[in-house]
């Protein structure tokens, strides 16, 4: 078999199609009055951007990706058919993508392994008998140091010197140079012949330790032959395959390289690499023909001289197929990583990816916010619901470019959130069913910690007493365990004043100096929530806050600046819950127009929000953490303060 690293040429013409493709689905989001003019204009051009961006990427130079090829030889095709199932059977339990070529894709692949100057449409032009005569080389010729392959010369070098023990991974630096083609070739011995193999080197090495009287020598051998040992070992006890092991680089001058100084660079370059992994090159002077044979896609290697016997243990160890760039299909571009373009699809999912959430860390002024709005605004494009929890005013242009609302939660002039209005949570929505009976049991739990927030001090007898009250407050407004709240309208339900007037009214009323006690402490605590309290202007009244933009920013600016924790803190109680409820309304709304809206929640500077007393934004990030991937979401947290 051979383990083949070729350089291929990366069009990005599927992700240029694939950003056309978003336009079209902001169409239809236009029609389905998902989104308005403004917000589809402003998408629009962000596509734009990222299509301008992939033009002159492929405009500019040609960009080149390093794909990987096992290639098996035997007389018999039904073999060769078996070991290739196998294979890919274990890359695909291994979480890596493989597939057997077909004709087409066998001709490109071969014609690489000569050149990689030619357009691979090409091949589709062509019928298959033509696909032979497409793949060979008009003319080679040789130098006692290269060899060119139709005008582009190449460096031929191979491998003559193997270190006595390797890490795993070995082989992933030696076949990820750029430019370079590498072929790794590799056939077992027979067991008895490699037995007997062994033990004449051992012999051998035993001679020539007992003639050498330097210390270093000596101390080499020793370790050579306890190598020796162990592989035999391995082959006699642990059912070990020795393998005859020769590895080749071609090495292709391009464009930019026809100095004498480019080129002696790159092959430094080269050899550096080689040398620290302990392996030793030979530049094959007056052999670049053989090493031409040798790398290229037979049985026949040319360079027998630079064989190795390498145990299967070693050989697998090698494992290549290393690739550090994310260019995920259909994804969105973030940036560069060398050469290559930063492409990640957030919601992608495999082996490694199972959920969408995402921790951006870092020091104060190093890029977290910025790195932030641009992954937002990408995602903004693509049919995205994005809610941003921001303490510092960090995100309101960004609200306002991309047509998104910004809501000061410090005040209910752009919408009150009223504590009694019952809306579905993800604890209550946990089933995906939504049960009516959940709802209220879940909201009444609910308010208990809120109360608890909001009324620091009061001891658990006025606080339980406070919670019969609110059932009944509910009852009065004919709301109780079985009613329907999908019908209910925001002014069906209580407010702040009709719980303070229930309580005084229980006031008058009480004749026990239990009830008394409980009902004043319950008084004092209330009074400054209804109509007329210090309070009263964020909760008390009818919910209002409705948000139809797929971009809105929730800015806790001017609740922080207030170092009011209590109303800090109770206030995000109600903006989480209410964000609860807008997860389950957009998976709702997918299930209603057949869509795919993705919702995404990000909390800036999380740290600040975080406050050891009252955990609640701590507590909402651990849950949400936990459910949103189940509702085609994701979670942003970003924070300075690791701890």
């Amino acid at each position: 078999a051979s383990i083949v690293k070729v350089d291929r040429k990366m069009l990005l013409d599927k992700y240029i199609n694939a950003e056309k493709e978003k336009e079209n689905q902001l169409e239809k989001l236009f029609e389905a009055g998902s989104i308005d003019e403004q917000e589809k204009f402003i998408r629009e051009k962000i596509i734009a951007e990222r299509i301008a961006i992939y033009e002159r990427m492929s405009g500019t130079t040609v960009l080149r990706k390093p794909f990987y090829y096992l290639v098996v030889y035997d007389k018999d095709q039904s073999v060769i058919r078996e070991i290739i199932t196998n294979a890919i059977s274990n890359f695909i339990e291994a979480g890596m993508t493989s597939r057997m070529l077909g004709n087409r894709e066998l001709a490109v692949f071969l014609k690489y392994n000569f050149t990689d100057n030619f357009e691979e449409s090409d091949v589709d032009l062509l019928a298959e008998e033509e696909l032979m005569s497409w793949v060979k080389p008009t003319e080679i010729r040789f130098t006692p140091k290269s060899a060119t392959v139709d005008g582009i010369e190449t460096y031929n070098y191979s491998v003559r010197n193997f270190p006595l023990s390797v890490l795993n991974a070995w082989g992933y630096q030696m076949f990820n140079i750029e430019d370079t083609k590498v072929v790794m070739n590799i056939e077992p011995y027979e067991k008895y012949k490699a037995v007997r193999m062994i033990d004449r080197s051992l012999i051998e090495l035993a001679s020539q330790s007992e003639n050498s009287f330097k210390a270093s020598s000596m101390l080499d051998k020793k370790t050579h032959i306890e190598t020796l040992v162990d592989v035999l070992r391995m082959l006699q006890n642990d059912n070990e395959t020795l393998f005859s092991v020769t590895l080749h680089f071609t090495i292709y001058n391009k464009e930019g390289l026809k100095s004498a100084e480019a080129k002696k660079n790159l092959k430094k370059t080269i050899k550096r690499i080689v040398t620290e992994q302990g392996f030793e090159l030979a530049d094959n002077f007056c052999k670049q023909q053989k090493a031409v044979i040798s790398s290229n896609i037979s049985r026949y290697d040319a360079c027998p001289e630079f064989a190795r016997a390498i145990h299967s243990g070693s050989v697998a160890a090698v494992f290549p197929f290393v690739l550090s760039t994310v260019m995920d299909d259909g994804g969105s571009i973030l940036g560069t990583s060398g050469n290559f373009p930063v492409i990640v699809d957030f919601f992608k999912r495999d082996r490694e990816r199972v959920n969408s959430n995402m921790v951006i860390m870092g020091k104060s002024g190093s890029g977290k916010s910025f790195a932030t709005k641009t992954i937002l605004t990408n995602l903004a494009a693509e049919n995205s619901k994005i809610f941003i929890l921001d303490p510092e005013n960090e995100y309101n242009y960004l609200a306002k470019n991309l047509g998104g609302r910004l809501i000061d939660v410090g005040t209910a002039t752009q919408g009150r959130i009223n504590p009694f209005h019952v809306v579905t949570t993800l604890d209550a929505d946990e089933d995906g069913l939504g049960a009516k009976v959940d709802n209220f049991a879940v909201h009444l739990q609910f308010l208990e910690e809120y109360f608890r927030v909001i009324l620091p001090g009061i001891d658990a007898q006025a606080l339980e007493y406070l919670n019969n009250l609110v059932v009944e407050v509910y009852a009065r407004k004919g709301i109780d365990f079985g009613s329907d709240f999908s019908r209910l309208r925001a002014e069906d339900y209580p407010i702040f004043d009709d719980l303070y007037a229930l309580i005084k009214e229980k006031l008058a009323e009480a004749k026990v100096d239990y009830d008394v006690v409980n009902l004043r402490i319950l008084a004092n605590f209330v009074s400054k929530f209804a109509k007329g309290g210090r309070d009263s202007n964020l909760w008390n009244g009818h919910s209002t806050l409705t948000v139809k933009e797929n971009f809105t920013v929730f800015n806790f600016q001017s609740l922080l600046a207030n170092k009011n924790g209590v109303i800090a803190n109770a206030q995000m109680l109600l903006v989480l819950k209410w964000l609860d409820n807008e997860i389950i309304k957009n998976r709702e709304f997918n299930l209603k127009y057949g869509t795919n809206r993705k919702i995404v929640v990000a909390i800036d500077e999380a740290h600040v929000f975080i406050d050891p007393k009252f955990p609640v934004a701590l507590d909402f990030m651990y849950q949400l953490a936990k459910r949103i991937r189940k509702y085609n979401g994701m979670q942003i947290v970003i924070t300075q303060n690791i701890k």
